[in-house]
């Protein structure tokens, strides 16, 4: 017999965020904030964070799917 299991958050997650240098290395399936990582439109050193996830050896931006930059 097949079991599902559901997971259903009971409250807001919240991440004080890591700077995308200091991004440590992870594993699949881990999501972070990157405190100075960058929106589509914003300029080196100009990023004011979002959130990322760990796939295929990268960061990535959840938006985009490419690695995350600062």
């Amino acid at each position: 017999m097949s079991q599902v299991a559901e997971i259903f958050w009971a409250q807001i997650v919240s991440s004080y965020g890591i700077t995308v240098a200091n991004l440590p290395p992870g594993r699949e399936g881990m999501v972070a904030y990157a405190s100075n990582g960058r929106k589509s439109g914003e300029g080196a050193g100009a990023g004011t964070g979002v959130p990322v996830y760990w796939s295929n050896g990268l960061w990535r931006v959840f938006s985009t799917d490419a690695q995350v930059q600062s």
